[in-house]
């Protein structure tokens, strides 16, 4: 005779499954890193925490990809810098995020991206994140795809508040503002089109 016994924390365990769905529900992974300053940094430890901040992502899986995404994001900067978004409403960090190189060419990697941020943030908002599964880190994130387009990130209270995906538009912005009027509020990842 088979006996069929109720297990109340399976239901349990289906219903939290499914509110880690939540794009914005995640936590990022630690990464040990060399900020553009050249200094020690801890992402998103050492990330400010005295106000709304805007991570640009470019989550990429090589180096054309990896273009790409920064001059979409260079875009995005230069649009929310033109709105005075940036640094007066939210603070701006870039972040490149690759799968880790071999150690000796990581170096020349940081260096050369730093460059091309040289004047458009200070060096201490900066750092490339070398990661080992880049899956893993944007699942870990809220269960985001890498799927090459640009990320950004309104992150406050060591929390991920809302994620914007893909190029600029004045939508996108739009949204971006209403998001920063109530940081508090989790908000669904949104596609700009």
């Amino acid at each position: 005779m088979t006996r069929f016994i109720p297990f109340p924390s399976v239901s349990l365990l289906l219903i939290a499954a499914a509110l880690s769905l939540n794009p914005v529900a995640g936590a990022f992974e630690r990464v040990e890193a060399e900020n553009f300053a050249k200094g020690s940094f801890v992402f998103p430890d050492d990330i400010r925490d005295d106000g709304p901040n805007l991570l640009f992502l470019s989550i990429a899986t090589d180096q054309k990809n990896g273009e790409y995404q920064g001059d979409a994001l260079m875009v995005w900067h230069e649009a929310l810098e033109e709105r005075s978004i940036i640094p007066e409403l939210a603070r701006p960090w870039h972040f490149p995020v690759m799968e880790s190189p071999p150690f000796f060419v990581r170096g020349l990697i940081r260096r050369g991206i730093a460059a091309s941020f040289q004047g458009k943030l200070p060096p201490e908002q900066g750092a490339v994140l070398f990661i080992d599964d880049l899956n893993a880190f944007a699942g870990a994130a809220g269960g985001w795809v890498v799927d090459g387009e640009p990320t950004l990130v309104l992150f406050k209270d060591n929390k991920i508040r809302a994620v914007f995906k893909g190029q600029m538009t004045p939508a996108g912005i739009d949204e971006i503002v209403t998001a920063l009027q109530d940081p508090g509020t989790d908000a669904a990842v949104s596609q700009s089109q």
